[in-house]
């Protein structure tokens, strides 16, 4: 029996859609409605895939690689659930950071958040991806 595998699903909070919509907007460029489905298109806003595609596709929109920055001016205490609200909340910046590490998972399945504390207290934060395909798997901040 041949079957054809299944795409692995990718999923990531719903708030990085929001926040790239809200730019679009602001931008004044045409959104992608998650809810549009056609022969072309297949859209959806928990998709890692689907999401970097308009995140791409608002760049070749405005021609500028930063584009997406202006996301950020749309970042709100709940943008991503209870784990931003966690982070808006921090007492610290060392909280904020071990915080994130720990519940990292809950943004997307493809990346991963890891913390280290070196011997002369600096913090390490090691970025993770678990996408197959990916030639580099680990960023180092």
């Amino acid at each position: 029996m041949n079957k054809k595998p299944n795409k692995k699903n990718l999923s990531i909070n719903t708030g990085w859609y929001k926040l790239l919509k809200l730019s679009a907007e602001y931008l004044n460029i045409e959104c992608i409605d998650p809810e549009h489905t056609s022969d072309n298109i297949n859209f959806n806003s928990l998709d890692v895939r689907s999401v970097r595609n308009f995140q791409r596709y608002l760049t070749e929109q405005k021609s500028d690689p930063l584009v997406s920055i202006t996301a950020a001016k749309f970042v709100k205490p709940l943008s991503f659930g209870h784990f931003s609200l966690c982070l808006w909340t921090a007492p610290n910046l060392l909280t904020l950071l071990t915080t994130a590490c720990d519940y990292s998972k809950s943004l997307g399945s493809p990346i991963k958040l890891h913390f280290k504390m070196t011997l002369k207290g600096d913090a390490e934060i090691y970025i993770i991806q678990h996408e197959p395909y990916d030639k580099e798997t680990v960023i180092t901040l």
